[in-house]
């Protein structure tokens, strides 16, 4: 199974460094005066393609989910389930094949709210470093043929699998330079 990674920046700084990770990765960040000044210099440069749907002939934007920014407006946007509801939304089954699976979070400390949130919205912590924690979806390596994936397999799982994740399910991510 193919894993789909995107990336939120909670760091208000964050500034050039935007250019490189949203080119290879579809960036959330929050807004800031820096922030904005990079998003836009990345929208001017890779701007969205037009185009007209052909069965409506309703004209829209074909946003690359693979790579760009959206910048969070408001600076305090908490880490809780509405923020990963609009991700999921954006980036989910409906939106993205393959769909989201991994969220790279940046400059926000792993607390214990933003854990009980992670296990809340059925995620795991898979990889943490300073200044930075990888989650991925628990359910998105559920398959027995991903040579890395180590799962209990408990005989009462109705599926044969707990998602309880034993060892990250992929080598550790890329390297990010994060400062």
């Amino acid at each position: 199974m193919s894993l789909y990674r995107i990336v939120l920046v909670f760091d208000k700084n964050y500034g050039e460094k935007l250019l490189d990770l949203a080119s290879n990765h579809y960036v959330w960040i929050i807004g800031s005066e820096i922030n904005f000044k990079y998003a836009r210099h990345y929208w001017e440069t890779y701007p969205a393609e037009e185009y007209i749907d052909p069965e409506t002939e309703i004209r829209g934007i074909q946003e690359d989910l693979d790579k760009g920014i959206t910048v969070l407006e408001d600076i305090s946007v908490p880490f809780d389930n509405e923020l990963l509801d609009m991700l999921w939304d954006h980036h989910g089954i409906y939106a993205h094949d393959p769909p989201l699976s991994e969220i790279l979070v940046i400059g926000l400390p792993l607390t214990d709210n933003v854990k009980h949130t992670i296990n809340d919205y059925d995620l795991s912590t898979i990889a943490q470093g300073d200044g930075w924690f990888l989650v991925r979806d628990c359910a998105c390596s559920l398959d027995d043929t991903d040579e890395y994936c180590i799962l209990n397999n408990p005989s009462s799982e109705p599926n044969g699998y707990s998602k309880t994740l034993i060892s990250p399910c992929l080598p550790p991510p890329t390297m990010l330079q994060l400062d």
